[in-house]
């Protein structure tokens, strides 16, 4: 290898454009771009729409404060926190998992307004309208681990 007058040890002018570094030819290594996970697990439990309407409005602020922690918990955790909110509708699929019995289709998408105002607080949802936002909600049972899984597409 040809010395430079740098002193490098790196004779560019003669290599061929193929075997230059890619430093040298101007590119920049890329930056890291967060990725918006595809599952989040949250292990608080969604309540039932009837709870949630009879709920004191401080304790329904509490819960949603819950739910936002531990979204941004599993963001954080995962490099995903997303930086700014796009306009592009989002398919959101929501499944409850319970240690008693099922809700009713009412109650299930009632309760889960907390969440969905939780991914809007987040930014990992531009509105929660129904032109922005498809929303599915499905319930399984599961005795010993009762949890919220939320897949955003």
């Amino acid at each position: 290898m040809s010395e430079t007058a740098d002193g490098s040890g790196l004779d560019v002018g003669k290599a061929p454009l193929s075997r230059r570094p890619a430093l040298i030819q101007g590119s920049r290594p890329r930056a890291r771009r967060a990725v918006k996970p595809r599952k989040i697990i949250v292990f608080t439990e969604v309540p039932s729409n009837n709870k949630l309407l009879r709920m004191h409005w401080a304790q329904r602020r509490r819960l949603k404060a819950v739910f936002v922690t531990e979204i941004w918990a599993t963001l954080v955790n995962t490099f995903a926190f997303p930086i700014k909110r796009k306009k592009v509708k989002k398919h959101v699929s929501i499944i409850l998992y319970r240690k008693g019995r099922r809700y009713d289709k009412d109650n299930a998408y009632g309760g889960c307004k907390l969440v969905i105002d939780s991914l809007r607080e987040l930014n990992l949802i531009y509105q929660d309208s129904k032109k922005w936002l498809d929303l599915e909600v499905d319930q399984e049972l599961d005795h010993w681990n009762p949890r919220t899984e939320i897949e955003i597409e």
